[in-house]
């Protein structure tokens, strides 16, 4: 296995209503954010975050830990959590456990 293996973190989230109108104008594909229903995208922004927290078989941190990227994790060695995920190998000054 090479040194460099590791599974970085994931997340999920949506933009405010305010974040979106300054972009608008870069994603022009999306639309006019004052016309979308902000009720309706944090509640399904909420909903996918809850889902994704029900189907977790573990939790690294905060982070919580799907299936299949739990066996990657059992089946690479990952063990040592820093940076943007967990990795096989420790950072340099890192203890081994």
């Amino acid at each position: 296995m090479s040194g460099t293996q590791q599974l970085r973190w994931s997340h999920t989230n949506h933009n405010s209503e305010k974040r979106a109108a300054a972009w608008s104008t870069t994603l022009q594909r999306l639309g006019d954010p004052a016309e979308w229903n902000w009720a309706t995208v944090t509640s399904a922004s909420g909903r996918l975050n809850r889902a994704i927290r029900r189907m977790a078989v573990t939790k690294i941190g905060s982070h919580p830990v799907l299936p299949n990227a739990a066996r990657f994790i059992d089946h690479n060695g990952l063990r040592y959590e820093y940076g943007t995920g967990i990795h096989a190998t420790p950072a340099a000054g890192m203890r081994r456990p």
